[in-house]
């Protein structure tokens, strides 16, 4: 069981709008893979990822963990994945593979949901930190800060040379958990999520990603 100890640092809402350019979402349908005529290719999708991870990884194994509305959070980030080729176990960084796992946690959310999530759980990609980096760097930005707080990094190349090779150890076993007090991916990428939505809660969260941070330490 996931701990919740993360939820009472705070309770900014957060409205996640297109920060990185996805389109509008639509309804949320059955959590299994769309069967029509056209194939799997059309469910290979932001559109279709979000619905089937919100749906499936819930409550203790939830992935997005940023707010009121978690499919649109999942919107907003599912952008900065690799699409991939094929929804398959192909233990690759992209949207597909994701999504295979986000499938099979229909009736194992337990084991999948962390392989489904955006830092992959070990599973899909080896390296959550191309995924943290390439967020981070786009969202936490100086306009978002108002130039009064500095970004957490200069450019993504800083911050994968902070992150990477242990700089933030990533414990897949609780690939969601915010793992409070520890200097880990985990506890960044939860701040992360929380910071999108508004400037408020950007300013709040995002200098918790940096290097020297005040709860990731």
């Amino acid at each position: 069981m996931r701990s919740r100890r993360w939820a009472v640092l705070c309770s900014l809402p957060v409205a996640v709008g297109a920060a990185l350019g996805c389109n509008g979402l639509l309804g949320i349908g059955p959590a299994s893979r769309e069967a029509d005529e056209a194939g799997a290719a059309q469910s290979l999708t932001c559109q279709y990822y979000c619905q089937t991870i919100v749906q499936n990884c819930a409550q203790a194994n939830a992935e997005f963990l940023g707010g009121e509305d978690p499919t649109a959070l999942c919107m907003s980030m599912c952008p900065a994945l690799d699409v991939g080729t094929a929804i398959a176990a192909t233990n690759d960084d992209t949207l597909g593979c994701r999504i295979f796992y986000a499938e099979q946690a229909a009736t194992d959310p337990v084991t999948n949901c962390r392989f489904a999530g955006m830092l992959g759980g070990g599973k899909c990609g080896s390296d959550g930190c191309q995924v943290f980096c390439s967020l981070d760097v786009n969202y936490c930005t100086s306009a978002l800060l108002g130039g009064q707080i500095p970004t957490p990094y200069t450019s993504q190349g800083d911050c994968l040379a902070t992150c990477g090779d242990g700089g933030y150890p990533y414990l897949t076993q609780d690939a969601g958990d915010l793992l409070e007090g520890t200097n880990t991916l985990n506890c960044r990428f939860w701040h992360l999520e929380n910071a999108n939505g508004s400037t408020a809660a950007g300013q709040f969260h995002c200098p918790h990603t940096q290097r020297v941070s005040m709860t990731c330490n």
